[in-house]
């Protein structure tokens, strides 16, 4: 199971840009923004840039090695045949 470092942050509500109302609709429910429910901002989680980055690194070097045993297996099997299709036979 993967764990990730995240951290919440305060973002400004594109809606209601950060005033929590909307002029336009005071006939309902006041003109409270339901995007930030009157907040003016929203909270949203994002893992840290240095795990971010860690994580990719992590990802890139296993591709790298299941590259490296695919390369390693033998062209074709006993019988001539490309490995693939041994494979594919479940042979």
């Amino acid at each position: 199971m993967k764990t990730t470092q995240e951290e919440t942050i305060r973002v400004t509500c594109p809606k209601c840009r950060g005033r929590g109302r909307i002029a336009e609709y005071n006939h309902v429910s006041a003109g409270v923004c339901f995007r930030c429910e009157g907040y003016g901002y929203e909270l949203r989680s994002v893992r840290s840039k240095a795990k971010a980055v860690r994580d990719a690194v992590k990802e890139a070097k296993e591709a790298a090695e299941e590259a490296a045993r695919v390369a390693a297996l033998p062209a074709t099997d006993d019988a001539g045949r490309p490995w693939f299709l041994a494979a594919m036979l479940g042979e």
